[in-house]
């Protein structure tokens, strides 16, 4: 008969972490029977996966405790062993996500990068349900503690399996090129002006639409912006992941779009710098119009702030005169 323990004599040198990640990795690997349980620990019943993450070391360290009564001390140090060296290859040190805490562009490269990628060569209890911290991240700091929820909630398994601090540098290095070798809209990203982006992101919206009619000859190609709910600001860095991860059939297809969309964000800014202003169309002679460029080239002023200048300073001479004649 194999003795038992006691709930008070239930020893892990692992447990005396107060590492929250940690001590959620050891119970999701119990609950998911990732870790070699002894065959004999009769009683033993695996503790439930838990649906969130638990934020109380000594509530978790009571469910790892009361699962491990059944076996003995020497079941319990090859646990106790399994467990710290399966978190110590799981658990990725949190400064080594400060890159993608630090830029907002890159989480959001990331975010979309595991999105799209999925699982990678990573296992996961339910990977129907990965059971991240927020089902839709609307924020910096949400896709953030998604991104580490992404590494911590998984599990290797054997050298078959890519190491986690390897994959997620990996995934650095394929950012870095993607933002490297993306050709940038420098409207967008060199400027936080709402419009700017609105009209960017309702430009790309479109393009996709038209991609999608029964009617298009392309029916490949979309760029993917998310289509979650985000506030402008984090539409702004959507747009930058989504254009570089947007692998459109041919490259064609690719420069095509830039010098569209580059000339019409140029047309519309444009118009809008024209808005409060009237064209004049008039004729002057060739001796007056060359008094006029000679003037505009002395003073270093475009043609319409030449005329501008004249027109001012010829009304303030008559204001008098002409507000009695014709009013304000």
């Amino acid at each position: 008969m194999v003795q038992s323990n006691s709930k008070n004599t239930v020893h892990l040198e692992c447990l005396k972490t107060n590492d929250l990640r940690l001590l959620n990795f050891y119970l999701r690997a119990l609950a998911a029977r990732y870790i070699n349980i002894p065959r004999h620990g009769r009683g033993y019943i695996a503790p439930p996966y838990p649906s969130v993450f638990i934020n109380e070391s000594s509530h978790l360290r009571k469910i790892i405790k009361d699962a491990l009564v059944p076996f003995n001390d020497f079941e319990l140090k090859e646990i106790d062993y399994d467990l710290t060296v399966f978190g110590q290859e799981n658990i990725i040190p949190l400064e080594q996500f400060n890159w993608l805490k630090e830029d907002v562009s890159a989480c959001m490269y990331i975010w979309m990068t595991i999105n799209k990628e999925h699982h990678f060569d990573l296992e996961w209890h339910n990977s129907r349900h990965p059971q991240y911290t927020y089902a839709s991240p609307s924020s910096h700091s949400e896709r953030y503690q998604n991104t580490i929820d992404y590494f911590d909630y998984s599990f290797l398994q054997g050298r078959r399996y890519l190491k986690k601090i390897e994959l997620l540098d990996s995934l650095k290095t394929q950012w870095m090129y993607s933002k490297e070798s993306t050709p940038s809209l420098t409207w967008l990203t060199q400027s936080s002006d709402t419009d700017a982006i609105t009209w960017t992101w309702d430009y790309i919206k479109k393009y996709n639409e038209d991609l999608d009619k029964p009617s298009s000859f392309f029916r490949s190609g979309v760029i993917p912006i998310p289509t979650a709910s985000l506030s402008t600001q984090d539409q702004k860095y959507a747009i930058i992941a989504a254009m570089q991860h947007w692998y459109p059939t041919h490259q064609d297809t690719k420069t095509l779009f830039y010098q569209r969309i580059n000339r019409a964000w140029s047309q519309r800014k444009t118009r809008k710098t024209r808005e409060d202003m009237k064209a004049i169309n008039t004729y002057i002679s060739v001796q007056h119009k060359d008094m006029l460029d000679k003037l505009a080239k002395y003073n270093r002023f475009r043609m319409n702030e030449m005329l501008e200048f004249l027109i001012e300073d010829a009304y303030e001479q008559e204001r008098k005169n002409i507000e009695a004649k014709y009013g304000q």
